[in-house]
């Protein structure tokens, strides 16, 4: 629809762009949005974790007690006007191989506040496993997000209300007027750009620390693989539908195509093999390009000029 006034354009109908749009609507904003379907997009391709510790020293997710509780609050949310299952809380089961692993995952779950997420599991084995390990540790309050379901939801929402365009946005089309943002005849009030990875190429933002790295996975068939909880080792093994699994993923900083690759199938292929005693059928491989910040954290703010 051409010749119309909105508050708000959203380039990107990923993750970010879809939740921020369906928030602003139900705040009383107008908005319209531009996604090109990009195969690569991290949303689309992600496993879709909450996971409240990380990293090689078991650390807290930054901001978690605060933006979990908001997370699941619109997630239901979604869950209510969908009718459609977003959420899946599953527990992750992290494999600690070393007494030093081990003694940290104990200090750590001792803090105060602490407990409510970690839990030290030392005589659970599991037989399904060929990785030799000293103990468990139990990641409570982890969560999986059906990202595909709830960006349908979104998508067909966004379509009905005619204000999603499946075209590629053109940033040199992009004008300024009178306090307004132009673009294709229509007028803006503030245009957002949550392009994923693809900001690194955006002339407004293209300076921000930002660094694509790709992804690679696996999704696996394997019936006799328990399904209620996640592992994590060498790899993440992520539960899925119908006796599948979501396995992975890479990291590679410098690569020339953002296809999967036979390199990094072989590896994940090699690691699964290490790992798993069952015997399993690979389903299919699949790439994205995560848009990485060396700390971990959202870049978000205004343009310093605009």
């Amino acid at each position: 629809m051409k010749d119309k006034l909105y508050d708000f354009l959203i380039i990107g109908q990923g993750l970010a762009g879809s939740i921020l749009a369906d928030v602003l609507q139900y705040r009383g904003q107008s908005v319209y949005l531009i996604d090109d379907r990009h195969h690569s997009s991290a949303s689309i391709q992600a496993a879709g974790i909450i996971n409240p510790i990380t990293g090689r020293r078991f650390v807290k997710s930054w901001m978690f007690d605060r933006l979990y509780h908001r997370a699941i609050s619109y997630y239901h949310w979604i869950e209510e006007r969908s009718q459609v299952n977003i959420l899946k809380p599953l527990p992750i089961l992290r494999i600690l191989k070393t007494a030093g692993e081990e003694n940290d995952w104990i200090s750590r779950s001792a803090r105060k506040g602490w407990e409510s997420y970690m839990y030290h599991r030392p005589y659970l084995q599991l037989d399904y496993l060929k990785t030799d390990h000293l103990s468990l540790g139990e990641i409570r309050k982890s969560v999986t997000v059906q990202i595909t379901a709830l960006l349908d939801y979104l998508k067909k929402k966004f379509t009905a209300e005619a204000c999603l365009d499946h075209t590629t946005f053109v940033h040199a089309a992009l004008s300024r007027t009178n306090d307004l943002w132009v673009y294709k005849d229509n007028k803006f009030k503030a245009v957002v750009f949550a392009e994923g990875y693809q900001i690194a190429a955006n002339p407004y933002f293209n300076y921000l620390p930002l660094i694509p790295t790709k992804g690679e996975f696996l999704v696996i068939r394997c019936p006799s693989l328990p399904k209620d909880y996640m592992i994590k080792s060498e790899l993440m093994i992520v539960p899925l539908q119908n006796d599948t699994f979501w396995v992975g993923a890479t990291y590679e900083w410098d690569f020339d195509f953002d296809r999967p690759s036979k390199q990094a199938y072989m590896s994940l292929t090699s690691k699964l093999d290490r790992v798993l005693k069952l015997p399993f059928q690979i389903l299919y491989h699949a790439s994205g390009i995560r848009p990485t910040v060396k700390d971990r954290r959202p870049l978000l703010g205004e343009h310093p000029a605009h």
